[in-house]
């Protein structure tokens, strides 16, 4: 499990830094979501962070963990 948590913790940090070089035009781009249709990037990288939130506490609730 911590493997795996430490996989997760890269992708994200990965992708945080990608996200952190994008100006503002490039957040308004608009990408289709396969469930809720059109969204813009910043909605979407608000939809990941909440989702990648609920997994980590999913995960620590599981083992018995605090956040």
């Amino acid at each position: 499990v911590e493997d795996s948590l430490m996989i997760l913790r890269g992708v994200h940090k990965r992708i945080v830094t990608l996200l952190e070089s994008l100006d503002e035009a490039q957040w308004q781009r608009v990408g289709i979501h396969p469930v809720r249709g059109e969204m813009t990037l910043e909605t979407i990288a608000a939809l990941y962070d909440g989702h990648g939130d609920t997994h980590i506490a999913q995960i620590h609730k599981t083992l018995g963990r605090s956040s």
